[in-house]
């Protein structure tokens, strides 16, 4: 009986160990999925810039697998949003499969660990649809209303702060308020040269370039 309890602790103490051992594991395991999913997100959207759709899009799946491996919400949005990017980039954008996912982006809006960033960053893509229909005269307070507000929500985050007045110069643009958006897109090309944000650089003085030219000013 003796020699049964002794053995019987040892098992106990080799399954618990064990356990406390598969912790550290467990959680570097997901480090690692997290990492490589963040990195082939931003190698997505590296490609949408690019104008490589279809390695986008295999990217994009490539990461959907990963976060929903280790059951990341953050990431599903992230990619999700990268989606509405993808499809509004095609020449002519395909609207509404845009829209599907920005759809598809709200619904896991209640599961992310801020809320009120991640309803933001989907209104942010809503305008970006709005935009690309080219229908801001019926929207318009509602929109700059909203980037607005997620100007305050971004304070503190330079990237999404100056996408926030790269937007807003486009809805100032396509509403003909042509030296609000010049304004406004400097502000981002301000932002986005200080933190070094290189393709979003080239991006913004290339709506910067529109503006003039859409206003009559060839220089």
């Amino acid at each position: 009986m003796k020699k049964f309890l002794i053995s019987s602790v040892s098992a106990l103490f080799i399954l618990l160990a064990s356990a406390c051992s598969s912790g550290p594991k467990r959680h570097m395991l997901i480090t690692t999925v997290k990492d490589s999913c963040k990195e082939s997100i931003e190698a997505a959207n590296a490609c949408i810039l690019n104008g490589n759709y279809k390695q986008a899009d295999d990217l994009l799946e490539k990461a959907r697998t990963l976060a929903l491996s280790i059951d990341n919400y953050d990431l599903l949005l992230s990619i999700s949003l990268a989606h509405v990017s993808l499809y509004l980039s095609y020449n002519p954008p395909e609207i509404e499969k845009a829209k599907n996912y920005v759809e598809k982006s709200y619904s896991i809006v209640p599961y992310t660990n801020d809320i009120k960033e991640s309803e933001v960053l989907c209104a942010m893509s809503e305008a970006r649809i709005l935009i690309a229909q080219n229908d801001i005269q019926n929207n318009y307070d509602r929109i700059v209303d909203k980037i607005d507000h997620a100007k305050r929500v971004f304070k503190d985050s330079p990237y999404n702060h100056a996408q926030c007045n790269s937007i807003l110069g486009d809805i100032y643009r396509l509403s003909g308020k042509y030296k609000e958006a010049d304004k406004i897109y400097n502000e981002a090309a301000k932002i986005f040269t200080d933190n070094l944000y290189l393709s979003e650089i080239g991006i913004t003085w290339y709506q910067i370039t529109q503006n003039h030219s859409q206003s009559g000013n060839n220089k």
